[in-house]
């Protein structure tokens, strides 16, 4: 099935990119497997295999041979997850296409529900929350510095604002994720997809094609809601309740902001902003006073401070890769002088 045809065939295609997580993928594909949905909804899932390794293949033909409902295995060579839900939707039928993760497990009622409340609200794009499923208990002082602070859930991909919301700018609060979100078809496409420029590559926590999506939709004047009715579970393993994974986000989500920086304007040191230069400067004098005075601060500070040489490596890979020629310009260039 290619773009265009039977557009109209479903009420909802549910596209789903995955890597190399063939285990969690047959969970979530089991959850999907057992959705309630009136007699009138047609729905379909499309799983985009984005260069696994694993047995994602097999995962995918056995969920399909057990159930009704039309499951459709797809494969994306291009690296990167913004690369691999551009396709889904290429194949999809439905009016209105959902995204979720392979690690989240949707309730029950998750497709009739998006249905509904997208009616409800006239939208053209929905958004709901993202609660923890716990996969181990979570460390005592996880819990506190979750509690200090209301935005540091994020750092476990937990969105749980209880309030419906029409998203009216692009620094909006609350955020539409795509573990749990849904858009129309028509809609998508008008704003071209997701950036591919944007999005996790492989195991690199690179972020921000959904925001970068949503940030669009509302400069386009398309009607974009919260609703926390709409809800589903993300698993949250052991390894995520760590120091160290919470270090590894924000400097590579970090990372991947600096390689989409626009070249600097004016002169730079090796290509790196001198904002960025004053920011990771400012951020290490910080969690230095921070950590030597034992404040209680002291990790966030060092966060930030990751997060600002994230972005520094970023900027500087960004520009060390300006530098190289171009291997197409350089083989045509090659040919014009033997010519």
């Amino acid at each position: 099935m290619t773009a265009g045809d039977d557009i109209d065939a479903m009420d909802v295609s549910v596209v789903i990119s995955t890597y190399n997580r063939a285990s969690l993928l047959a969970t979530c594909l089991e959850a999907l497997a057992a959705q309630r949905v009136a007699e009138t909804t047609r729905w379909e899932v499309i799983v985009v295999d984005n260069n696994s390794s694993d047995r994602t293949p097999a995962v995918v033909a056995k969920a399909s041979a057990g159930t009704s409902t039309r499951v459709r295995y797809l494969f994306e060579g291009r690296q990167g997850v913004a690369f691999g839900r551009n396709t889904g939707v290429d194949h999809a039928r439905g009016r209105l296409v959902a995204f979720t993760d392979d690690d989240v497990v949707p309730p029950e009622d998750w497709i009739q529900t998006l249905v509904d409340l997208f009616q409800e609200h006239e939208a053209d794009v929905l958004g709901g929350r993202v609660m923890p499923r716990w996969a181990a208990p979570v460390p005592p002082w996880v819990t506190r510095w979750l509690e200090e602070r209301q935005y540091r859930h994020t750092h476990l991909g937990i969105l749980a604002h209880g309030e419906p919301a029409r998203i009216r700018c692009d620094m909006s609060y609350p955020p539409i994720w795509t573990a749990n979100a849904a858009i129309a078809r028509h809609a998508f496409l008008e704003l071209g997809g997701f950036d591919t420029r944007f999005g996790r590559i492989k195991d690199k926590l690179y972020g921000g094609e959904d925001t970068d999506l949503v940030r669009r939709a509302v400069a386009r004047g398309l009607r974009v809601f919260y609703d926390p009715r709409l809800t589903v579970w993300h698993r949250i393993p052991a390894e995520r309740m760590t120091r160290r994974h919470f270090r590894r986000l924000r400097f590579e989500d970090a990372e991947g902001e600096g390689l989409r920086v626009a070249p600097p304007a004016r002169r730079a040191l090796l290509r790196v902003r001198w904002y960025t230069y004053r920011r990771v400067a400012w951020n290490f004098g910080a969690w230095l006073c921070a950590a030597g005075l034992r404040r209680r601060d002291a990790f966030a500070r060092e966060l930030a401070l990751h997060s600002a040489l994230g972005q520094f490596w970023g900027e500087l890979r960004a520009g060390w890769r300006r530098r190289q020629p171009d291997p197409k310009s350089a083989a045509e260039n090659s040919r014009g002088e033997k010519a």
